[in-house]
């Protein structure tokens, strides 16, 4: 009895030691170099401009050389948004996770292991997902963890059952994000 007690009570130590808290994502502030209120100019040589989004708000693609992969999972593209010359929000978007049924040979199974696998990796850094969507009529699945100055959403992207899946993580400053859903509307 007193191994299974000690036992117990090494695992909650270890458990509040190493866990994380959606705090670390306000710590974190981006993504490996990319950090949220980041100067335009700071990035400037590495950004295509691809079109305005509202007033001084501007998406670019990165073409640089900083982050090839999300955890062990290659990135097809970053996208960058900026307001006043502000980094404000980043959406990457990985390779697909599934190839299609005419590289692979395999029909695509829904929300598989390797994006069961990026999530599960987020809510190690982050703690989980404060919710959880499911859109009506959609085959995406999107979570999200928000703290008190960040929003980053995972979503799970079915592309279809012989064309593959991909994920798309958006980071992005709350003030920002919740600011444009309002103006929408």
């Amino acid at each position: 009895m007193k191994k299974i007690t000690f036992l117990a009570i090494m695992l909650i130590i270890t458990n509040v030691l190493f866990s994380q808290s959606i705090k670390d994502l306000d710590n974190k502030n981006g993504f490996k170099d990319f950090k949220l209120s980041d100067s335009y100019s700071l990035w400037e040589d590495d950004l295509i401009f691809l079109n305005n989004i509202g007033n001084d708000t501007k998406l670019y693609n990165y073409e640089g050389n900083c982050c090839e992969k999300l955890f062990e999972y290659d990135i097809a593209k970053i996208a960058l948004i900026f307001k006043e010359n502000k980094l404000v929000s980043l959406r990457i978007t990985t390779r697909k996770l599934q190839e299609s049924k005419d590289v692979s040979g395999k029909s695509t199974e829904y929300y598989g292991k390797d994006a069961q696998s990026i999530n599960s990796s987020l809510a190690f850094l982050f703690g989980e997902p404060t919710s959880k969507r499911v859109p009506e009529n959609s085959s995406a699945v999107f979570y999200d963890w928000e703290s008190e100055n960040i929003l980053l959403i995972s979503k799970y992207d079915f592309l279809g059952t012989f064309s593959g899946d991909q994920m798309e993580i958006t980071i992005g400053l709350k003030s920002y994000i919740f600011r444009n859903i309002k103006n929408g509307f």
